[in-house]
């Protein structure tokens, strides 16, 4: 009988190790999710503020594809859905070719709509309202950014 407890309790050693293993790894995944203002690629916050509220609706789409709504003055991330990398980097390099990377605008009103580029080492961000005179570059990269996002939320 002391034999049977002495096997038993080998075989259920490993047994034990191996559950301690598997729940430390779910639980390090599940707190590892990254901030996604944390991520360095590129990435694009866009979206609408001003009014009564002062309240930004942003959304984020990362060079990865990862789109996000941010809620709660940028305190709270929802994922909603993935572009394929290939279309989210021809975002980005169509903001190049369109030279917004170079245009300084600034001219928030009441309500207005925004396009900030973020990088490892840039920031920029470009505000406008609606009797603000903006490109059709810029106007039309908005549309198409704000599209993405809201056919997949």
């Amino acid at each position: 009988m002391n034999k049977k407890k002495h096997i038993s309790s080998i075989i259920k050693l490993p047994l034990f190790f191996a559950v301690c293993i598997l729940l430390s790894s779910c639980s390090i995944n599940a707190f590892s999710k990254a901030n996604p203002e944390d991520y360095t690629g590129k990435t694009f916050i866009f979206g609408d503020g001003g009014g009564f509220s002062g309240i930004e609706n942003c959304y984020s789409l990362r060079e990865d594809g990862k789109i996000y709504q941010i809620k709660d003055r940028r305190t709270n991330y929802v994922y909603l859905d993935k572009i394929s990398k290939k279309d989210a980097e021809q975002l980005f390099v169509t903001y190049e070719l369109m030279g917004l990377d170079k245009l300084d605008l600034n001219n928030p009103d009441n309500t207005y709509k925004f396009i900030e580029f973020k990088d490892k080492s840039n920031t920029k961000r470009l505000v406008w309202s609606s009797s603000t005179s903006t490109s059709k570059e810029l106007q039309i990269l908005y549309r198409i950014l704000k599209t993405k996002a809201q056919q997949n939320k």
